[in-house]
């Protein structure tokens, strides 16, 4: 049985992308960020908590939880805060970084370092990006900067990951319900469905001469 390492996987969509690797009969380890929930999931998973934006807390869970192989890692856990210039300072800089950019980063290096990956055995890396890496908005710039980051990064990191490892991101757009007027600017006027972003994953999963693309599932909202 294969592993995969879902980060952020309690959130609104790492919950969904826990359930389908648990059907396809993965064994999941499952990052949560505070409070250890109850789960009832039918299927091979363990939980291990770790605060990304505390470097201290992010090596100890990389210690942890790489002590066994992993295959797939999907790094989905992301902080996202409105953040007007009049609200900076280093501190809130750094925690959206440390989350949506240096926690990935650290976890990819980890990933690759394993030296498990063959012909036969091929790794995998999903980074969960943003349509808002593109598009800058004037009161999540420190948002859109650090995701914009994490897609430059995945671009990068295909290129130096091996033969072997596949590096590859998905930018959704609006997901969750939204005023109607931000739907306006969708070329399909709706959200995105959640299992559209599933099935971009099962895309990736099975499509093994894929890496180095980040794919838009925004019902074209990155065309207007």
């Amino acid at each position: 049985m294969q592993t995969v390492l879902i980060t952020g996987g309690l959130s609104f969509i790492g919950h969904h992308i826990t359930e389908f690797f648990i059907a396809k009969q993965y064994h999941v380890i499952i990052h949560y960020h505070s409070k250890k929930p109850v789960l009832k999931l039918n299927g091979s998973y363990e939980l291990i908590q770790a605060d990304f934006s505390n470097s201290e807390s992010l090596n100890n869970f990389i210690n942890q939880v790489f002590k066994k192989d992993i295959h797939i890692l999907i790094n989905n856990a992301s902080i996202f805060q409105k953040s007007p210039i009049s609200t900076w300072d280093l501190a809130s800089l750094q925690n959206i970084f440390n989350i949506n950019l240096f926690a990935p980063m650290l976890l990819s290096q980890t990933f690759i370092k394993q030296n498990i990956f063959s012909k036969n055995n091929e790794g995998l890396i999903i980074n969960i990006i943003d349509i808002y890496a593109d598009r800058l908005v004037k009161n999540i710039i420190p948002y859109s900067l650090s995701k914009n980051a994490l897609k430059t990064f995945t671009l990068n990191l295909a290129k130096i990951s091996g033969e072997y490892i596949r590096v590859n991101g998905i930018s959704p757009g609006f997901v969750k319900e939204v005023d109607n007027k931000l739907l306006q600017k969708n070329i399909i006027k709706r959200n995105v469905k959640i299992e559209e972003i599933i099935q971009t994953i099962e895309f990736l999963l099975n499509n093994t001469a894929i890496t180095g693309e980040v794919i838009n599932v925004d019902c074209g909202l990155s065309l207007y």
